[in-house]
């Protein structure tokens, strides 16, 4: 929806690079003024992070953007400041509460492994001009970052008629994993 709305409404070129979705068609609609590439990243781990890391290179070289938005909820998203070579200005978007990866029953060292992971994120995030969160609860779990942000995700509709909210079935559809 943002990247829709910044292409038709506001004029931006906007470019969108995803993983391995080379022939497919992706799940939510699209602009056509949104140019989209992807990368294919395969193999053994050190082959995956050669290929993530000179897929994306290799992009940004061609597009030259003034800014780089990463929406990549693993660890490797946190990294990409470090590893590309540019000019251009970085955001991270974290579409994930911490709560929602913490919530698997877990045992002491995969806690201890969890904790490790949100430390390093924790550093790594100030590489970025800004990191977006979506929500006020979700910016208590990253307190100690200066460079957050509260940007709610836009709605792709707008209601036609208000609910009368007599009725008790709800449906919730978003990221339900750990």
């Amino acid at each position: 929806v943002k990247a829709s709305l910044l292409a038709e409404d506001f004029g931006y070129e906007i470019h969108l690079l995803s993983l391995n979705e080379i022939g497919k068609e992706p799940f939510f609609s699209f602009s056509n003024k949104v140019q989209k590439h992807s990368i294919t990243v395969i193999g053994n781990p050190i082959q995956y992070f050669l290929k993530y890391k000179n897929g994306i290179q290799k992009v940004v070289a061609e597009i030259q953007p003034d800014l780089i938005s990463v929406c990549d909820d693993g660890l490797k998203g946190f990294l990409l400041p470090r590893l590309i070579s540019t000019h251009a200005k970085w955001i991270y978007e974290r579409h994930v509460s911490k709560l929602i990866e913490n919530s698997g029953g877990q045992n002491a060292f995969s806690t201890l492994m969890m904790q490790s992971k949100w430390k390093m994120m924790e550093y790594l995030a100030k590489d970025f001009s800004k990191f977006v969160v979506l929500t006020e609860g979700n910016c208590a779990e990253w307190s100690t970052l200066k460079n957050l942000i509260v940007i709610g995700n836009p709605l792709p509709f707008t209601a036609e008629k208000a609910a009368h909210l007599n009725e008790k079935i709800v449906l919730c559809v978003g990221k339900i994993s750990y």
